[in-house]
């Protein structure tokens, strides 16, 4: 799963670092504020390849709605991650050095934060939850 989600990543990487380069090089927009913009779309391209390829989701409804939304909390997460990095850093290390250090912190957090939170399966749900239960449940006795 992890390496099917590097290559999705490269891709979606691959739309963001274009985005960000026409933004900062051609737009002459802030290299914080174009780190953020460039990220969300980049997220898109991200959301869409993973749910098929990397997780499988098989969500549908509801469900899929919740799957969306949780998604996009992680996309304005790593948005603000990356541009607050970028406009932090850049000013330092340079445009390029600042995005690839934002690039890896988020990587790993996002991956995490996709994995157990917005792809985990219902039954992976449903055993955290007994499994809280009999935690508290043994604290208790």
């Amino acid at each position: 799963m992890f390496s099917g989600y590097f290559i999705v990543s490269a891709l979606s990487l691959a739309v963001d670092w274009s985005l960000f380069w026409l933004l900062v090089s051609v737009v002459r927009v802030d290299a914080g504020l174009s780190a953020s913009m460039a990220y969300l779309i980049g997220g898109v391209v991200n959301y869409a390849l993973s749910r098929r390829f990397v997780f499988r989701s098989d969500a549908n409804g509801r469900r899929q709605v919740g799957e969306a939304l949780l998604f996009a909390a992680s996309c304005g997460l790593g948005s603000l991650l990356t541009g607050g990095i970028v406009h932090v850093a850049a000013p330092l290390l340079g445009n390029v050095a600042a995005k690839w250090i934002a690039v890896a912190v988020s990587f790993v957090a996002l991956y995490w934060m996709r994995r157990v939170v917005v792809f985990r399966k219902p039954a992976e749900a449903e055993g955290l939850a007994e499994l809280e239960e009999a935690s508290v449940e043994s604290t208790v006795r």
